[in-house]
């Protein structure tokens, strides 16, 4: 892959797959958030119909210290909730590479990452999906 003098300081790569297909402890409804509308639906079925992502760079700043000084790159499996809004409101790393980049990919889903929500009826639908979230180092 070619990188210009724009590239940014970080490439992230998204995956999004519906996780009740693959995981069945993911097809009951999570407790909800306390600042989460209690009428959020989760819905079981559709699952084909992924969410677009619309923002969903992990800003340069927040590549862990740990992994930067180690020279490490690594990818990140999150389990993430989107509500109806779009917004990820619950993230559960589910395979981390180590220095720190699980706990930083959850962090940073939480608060930066936006999606067009599922619209299988034309109404909006949160849900668990999967998500890869990958750390680089930018060119020396």
């Amino acid at each position: 892959m070619s990188r210009g003098p724009l590239a940014p300081a970080l490439f992230v790569v998204t995956c999004l797959t519906g996780c009740a297909a693959q995981a069945p402890e993911s097809r009951t409804a999570p407790a909800p958030a306390t600042d989460v509308p209690a009428n959020r639906t989760v819905a079981a079925h559709a699952l084909d119909i992924r969410p677009a992502s619309v923002d969903a760079a992990v800003p340069a700043d927040e590549y862990p210290q740990e992994a930067r000084a180690a020279s490490f790159e690594g990818s990140v499996l999150l389990k993430i909730f989107i509500d109806e809004t779009g917004r990820v409101r619950e993230a559960k790393v589910l395979d981390d590479p180590g220095h720190g980049l699980g706990d930083a990919a959850a962090r940073t889903a939480l608060a930066h990452f936006r999606f067009k929500p599922r619209r299988p009826d034309g109404n909006p639908v949160a849900g668990w999906y999967r998500f890869t979230v990958t750390y680089e180092l930018p060119p020396r």
